[in-house]
Parts: C-alpha cells; sequence; structure tokens
C-alpha cells in the first residue's frame, strides 16, 4: 500500500492526507448500536432519540456531514491510530493517522447520510462517502 503524506500550509510538517472517509456506526434508541462492515446501508431499522452516526477517516482534515440535505452537528472527534489491521484511540507521543466523528442524526428521518472531506494540508483533496439509513 502506498502511503501518501501532504505537507501542511501551516509549516513544513508532513501528515497523512485525508483519503479516504467511511461510516463505521450506527447508534439509536430504536435500532441499537450497528457496526458497519461493507455495504453501503444499515440493515436495522433506526429511529427515536437519539440517531448517531459514527466515521473515520484515514488523515485529517475539514469535515461537513449532512442527512437528507440537512447539516448535521458534530458532536464529538477523537483522534486514532493505526493498530495493526485496525484503529485505536491515539496514546501520548503517537502521530494521528485519522479520525473518528460522531454526528447527531436526530429528528432528520429515513434517507441519505453523506460526509465531505476536505483535506487541511496541500493538495486540498476532497474524500465523500454516502450512506442509506432507514
Amino acid at each position: 500500500m502506498k502511503r501518501m503524506f501532504c505537507v501542511a500550509l501551516f509549516g513544513a510538517i508532513a501528515l497523512p492526507c485525508a483519503a479516504s472517509v467511511q461510516v463505521i456506526q450506527v447508534k439509536s434508541a430504536q435500532g441499537g448500536t450497528e457496526f458497519i462492515v461493507g455495504g453501503n446501508s444499515v440493515s436495522r431499522h433506526h429511529g427515536g432519540n437519539p440517531v448517531l452516526v459514527t466515521t473515520r477517516e484515514a488523515g485529517r482534515g475539514q469535515a461537513y456531514a449532512t442527512m437528507n440535505g440537512a447539516q448535521l452537528r458534530e458532536v464529538s472527534s477523537r483522534l486514532v491510530c493505526r493498530n495493526g489491521g485496525g484503529w485505536t484511540a491515539c496514546r501520548n507521543g503517537q502521530s494521528a493517522q485519522g479520525e473518528e466523528r460522531v454526528w447527531d442524526a436526530t429528528g432528520k428521518g429515513n434517507g441519505t447520510f453523506a460526509i465531505h472531506v476536505t483535506e487541511w494540508a496541500w493538495p486540498k483533496s476532497t474524500s465523500t462517502a454516502s450512506f442509506s439509513i432507514r
């Protein structure tokens, strides 16, 4: 796997580019916690209060998420590091390789969740993902 690094605009620091973004979990009052492993939709019906969507981006950037076109509020985030074949929260002294964000989709209904992440560093490309939630 080829690893790309971008140069940060605020200095000569090599950061991993925002190469990809994916939905990793949907959690709701009606559907419980559903971990997403491949595919582009949930298998359970999600609704109630709250409806939370967790995303993971490889690299770091500015994120923007919508549900059926309505902008969502980011309720939390954490920096993550690669750990073998998976991801874990970064420990002191580790360089972050990605970010996990939780978005509040409560009251937005069934439909399409979409996320766009634009790299902070040059070259500024945008990664996107969309996902069907019912």
